[in-house]
């Protein structure tokens, strides 16, 4: 009779700290300890200390035992992944609502810049502690749409927010550097206590303008040149 492995354990708690005299002169199974009689014995010389046997009977009633609680096991399991799955996804759908709101007011011009910064700040740490509790492997390995469907949401919604993050930041400390221009106050139709600072919303410095300012930093970045048959070919090949 084959034994699965997944047996071995129940099998092994199954039989008594202290055999009778017939079970150890392996006349007896080491379980119900009726005798064999005409009954083929089942030696169980790789799972017990001493040479017991076992009746078939008993032993398919113990492999029937042990494969439910296996199957038990497995079913929990699963629920608990699947919980665990749903809480993640729970959390990094929440954060990817606070990461669209992020990026919404970041475009309004009435929020202040240091509140943008700071509202990027938090954000970031939510995501941080939200992303940190996919530490289930079997997550990680999951192939469930649902779960690579809520990243890929929060991977968008993420970069957005700190695209728009990043462009009023930089145009807020242009703003702050550039000189007073009250003349422009009349075309912006401040208000009369206008200090002549006005916010730039938006710079067009033209195509070339970052590969000459890289330069200005000892950064060259090549433009790969063209083939004689219209291919690319590496600068310098």
């Amino acid at each position: 009779m084959h034994i699965p492995a997944y047996a071995h354990a129940t099998i092994r708690t199954g039989i008594r700290a202290e055999p009778t005299p017939g079970q150890m002169r392996g006349l007896h199974c080491c379980f119900c300890d009726t005798p064999f009689e005409d009954r083929a014995p089942i030696p169980l010389n790789s799972l017990a200390e001493s040479d017991l046997n076992a009746c078939r009977s008993c032993l398919t009633r113990l492999v029937a035992q042990a494969r439910e609680l296996r199957d038990t096991a497995h079913t929990q399991e699963a629920s608990r992944v699947e919980a665990e799955r749903d809480r993640y996804i729970a959390r990094i759908d929440r954060v990817r609502q606070a990461a669209a709101a992020v990026t919404q007011l970041a475009g309004d011009s009435d929020l202040e810049p240091l509140r943008a910064a700071w509202l990027h700040v938090s954000l970031e740490s939510a995501y941080a502690w939200a992303t940190a509790g996919k530490r289930e492997p079997s997550l990680a390995d999951s192939s469930d749409t649902s779960l690579r469907d809520a990243e890929l949401g929060l991977f968008i919604e993420m970069t957005l927010s700190r695209e728009a993050v990043a462009d009023r930041l930089a145009y807020h400390l242009i703003s702050d550097d550039s000189p007073a221009e009250p003349e422009m106050c009349a075309e912006y139709e401040c208000p009369a206590d206008c200090s002549g600072k006005h916010e730039i919303s938006e710079i067009d410095c033209g195509p070339d303008a970052i590969f000459e300012d890289l330069m200005g930093h000892g950064i060259s970045c090549q433009s790969p040149q063209r083939n004689p048959t219209g291919g690319d070919a590496e600068a310098g090949a």
